[in-house]
């Protein structure tokens, strides 16, 4: 199962209302290319993927992607605290 800070690379178009829905949705960053979005605890990719589809979303790209080094810390530190 994957953890809720794992990011998934996104190229949509529409589904921004599910993207803003942060009982799926932790975090967003937008890139010139797409979106990364982190899910929200005991969210999962497919509940995500569903949600889009349901919303009309036209997927490009839905890929789930290594986290980066400073993800992985910043998820530690937010561990410890």
């Amino acid at each position: 199962m994957l953890s809720a800070a794992t990011p998934l690379a996104l190229r949509l178009e529409g589904g921004d209302h599910v993207l803003a829905d942060r009982s799926l949705v932790n975090t967003i960053e937008r890139h010139s290319d797409g979106v990364e979005a982190l899910l929200a605890e005991g969210a999962t990719a497919q509940e995500l993927l569903k949600q889009l589809i349901a919303a009309g979303a036209k997927i490009e790209r839905f890929e789930m992607i290594e986290p980066s080094l400073n993800n992985i810390f910043i998820e530690k530190v937010s561990e410890a605290e």
